[in-house]
């Protein structure tokens, strides 16, 4: 007869079975830490309980040897977590190192990329210099052959009663923002303009100066290709010679090739009693620097018909030109009949028009 054994975790007390004929005994056993399900089958003895307690006591010691396994199997596993938390610390830390290494990695890329930027930003900004000033002298060699091709056209004039010509259109500097009369008189005898009329009470003729030097240096034109005008002004009336002489300084010429009376008045505002004795006096002076060469011809401005004829019958030298506003709102045309029967040239300023000052006087 066979006899079958179930080893459970339950009971806390072994109970023993005799055998009875063709049944099988369950011998349970009071050992918690063994697993349930342990079944162990062996044959019953004859000789009874002795028999049956020598072979629960082989049992026991078999169970006695299961759980010091277990024993090991569970400081193994506890050996082997603390390997698994070692490994995870040491994963931690290797990790740790390469997220330092990486990100001092990308800060030395970044650092590059950076020096690298600027690197080239700054040769962008040296290209964009370099074609800048490219372009800049390219547009002034295009502007000075344009101002070539303007050149070969010859400016239309008209000969004075002095032998010599005026050119027909001229560039006036009246009104022209401090700054800005070199660079216009520049341009201007570039694009072709021959003629430059200046005055002492303009306040500018040190920077057409500047500007006429500029071009005689550059070789633009030759001064004997140029018709300078200038003005005397009122307060210079008892010596137009001193009033020439400085304007030529600051005009840094030798001579100017039009010198005129700005007003039939001396002094300033224009005096209400202004009579032609300022004009004949101040002509007489107007006379002695045209001999001494400081000016090639010499003539008026803002004359009226009455003082012109005045001025005739007294002068020696006839006044080659009178200057004076003439536009379509204004024509002055009995100023201009008798300047053409007198073979005085008038020359128009203003010639656009201009806005009056709501003085009412008209010159």
């Amino acid at each position: 007869m066979a006899l079958a054994l179930r080893i459970a975790s339950a009971p806390r007390c072994a109970t023993a079975y005799r055998p009875s004929s063709r049944k099988q005994v369950v011998v349970r056993a009071g050992f918690c830490n063994v697993h349930a399900g342990l079944v162990r089958t062996f044959t019953p003895s004859p000789y009874g309980n002795k028999q049956w307690a020598g072979t629960a006591s082989g049992f026991n010691a078999k169970i006695s040897r299961h759980a010091t396994t277990r024993r090991a199997v569970n400081d193994e596993a506890v050996s082997a977590k603390e390997a698994t938390q070692e490994a995870v610390e040491t994963v931690r830390e290797a990790g740790s190192n390469i997220l330092s290494d990486v990100t001092k990695r990308a800060n030395e890329m970044g650092e590059a990329a950076k020096d690298t930027s600027n690197q080239a930003a700054s040769a962008t900004k040296e290209a964009v210099d370099k074609t800048a000033t490219k372009a800049g002298e390219a547009a002034k060699d295009a502007y000075t052959n344009l101002g070539g091709l303007i050149n070969g056209v010859e400016m239309p004039s008209v000969k004075l009663s002095s032998g010599h010509s005026i050119p027909v259109m001229g560039l006036g500097t009246w009104k022209a923002e401090p700054g800005e009369v070199k660079a216009a008189v520049e341009t201007a005898i570039r694009m072709g303009y021959r003629h430059v009329d200046c005055a002492k009470d303009y306040g500018n003729e040190h920077e057409v100066g500047e500007a006429l030097a500029t071009i005689f240096s550059e070789g633009v034109v030759k001064r004997e290709e140029l018709f300078i005008t200038s003005k005397l002004w009122n307060t210079d009336h008892g010596d137009a010679v001193a009033g020439a002489k400085e304007s030529l300084k600051k005009l840094q010429l030798d001579y100017m090739d039009l010198y005129l009376i700005h007003w039939p008045a001396s002094g300033w505002p224009h005096p209400p009693d202004a009579t032609s004795s300022y004009i004949s006096t101040t002509w007489a002076s107007m006379e002695s620097l045209a001999h001494a060469g400081l000016a090639r011809s010499i003539g008026v401005s803002n004359l009226s018909v009455a003082k012109m004829g005045e001025l005739l019958k007294a002068c020696t030298i006839k006044p080659s030109v009178n200057q004076v506003e003439s536009h379509p709102y204004w024509r002055n045309n009995a100023v201009r009949s008798f300047c053409n029967d007198n073979g005085v040239h008038m020359t128009a300023y203003a010639s656009l028009g201009t806005p009056r000052d709501g003085s009412g006087v008209r010159w």
